[in-house]
């Protein structure tokens, strides 16, 4: 069982938090969760003095390059086909009004049977 902390850990973990410390150094100093901190101060309304160190234009310009060039990536990458709107073969067709007529609902067929939605609506239509 976890023991609870003490009033002087807690009153020194928020100090550190609202200096700004990382809290996963927090949390490995006092041999804890790295979440514990920030809940911590959740539940104590206590807010974070964030110190930014003075900001590199150079590596600010380079982090812009990175990130227009995966977007670009992303842009270029070929789609993915669309599933055909068919159901599956007549077998599946048979299986989809089957499970719909126990009641099944139309997602919990799609779920079972592993296909789109629009092709429970299509067996069924």
């Amino acid at each position: 069982m976890i023991k609870p902390l003490s009033e002087d850990k807690r009153r020194e973990i928020m100090r550190l938090y609202v200096a700004g410390v990382p809290t996963a150094e927090i949390a490995k100093a006092f041999g804890m969760s790295a979440s514990y901190p920030s809940q911590l101060a959740a539940r104590l309304n206590v807010t974070r003095r964030v110190q930014h160190e003075p900001r590199d234009p150079e590596a600010a310009a380079e982090k812009r390059h990175a990130r227009a060039e995966a977007a670009a990536k992303v842009k270029a990458a070929p789609p993915k086909p669309e599933p055909s709107l068919e159901p599956m073969n007549v077998n599946s067709a048979a299986e989809i009004r089957r499970l719909f007529g126990m009641g099944r609902k139309r997602t919990e067929i799609a779920a079972l049977l592993r296909c789109p939605y629009r092709v429970v609506d299509a067996a069924l239509a």
